[in-house]
C-alpha cells in the first residue's frame, strides 16, 4: 500500500491509519476494569485497545459541547439571514467527514 492509497478511501484510510500506531504501552487495570473493557469490546465489536485510545482521546482531548453548540447557534442565525438554510449538527458532520475523504460530499441527506 502506498502514502497515497491509504486516503482514497475510507475504509484503506482506517486501515492505514492502524498501521500508523507504533507505540506500546502496558498498563495494570483491576479485574473489574478488564471485565468492563471486555465487555464493551464484546458488546461494540472494538477492541480493548481501540477502547483504551477512544478514552484516552475523550479525557485529554474531548469535544468540547459548548463550544458545539454556540458554532450552531452561530450557524443557525447564519442560516436564517440566508433564506432559513440551516444544516443540523449530523449534516455538518457528514460534511467534515466528505472532506476528510475525497473532498466530494454525498449529496444531501
Amino acid at each position: 500500500m502506498t502514502a497515497r492509497a491509504g486516503f482514497e478511501s475510507r475504509r484503506s484510510r482506517y486501515v492505514y491509519a492502524m498501521h500508523m500506531l507504533s507505540e506500546r504501552l502496558q498498563i495494570l487495570v483491576t479485574p473489574e476494569q478488564r471485565r468492563k473493557l471486555e465487555g464493551e469490546a464484546a458488546r461494540t465489536g472494538e477492541s480493548v485497545g481501540a477502547l483504551v485510545r477512544k478514552a484516552i482521546d475523550g479525557t485529554y482531548n474531548p469535544v468540547d459541547r459548548d463550544r458545539r453548540r454556540r458554532a450552531f447557534d452561530e450557524l443557525r442565525s447564519i442560516g436564517e439571514r440566508n433564506r432559513g438554510v440551516v444544516l443540523s449538527p449530523d449534516e455538518l458532520e457528514a460534511l467534515v467527514e466528505d472532506a476528510r475523504g475525497d473532498g466530494i460530499p454525498d449529496g444531501p441527506t
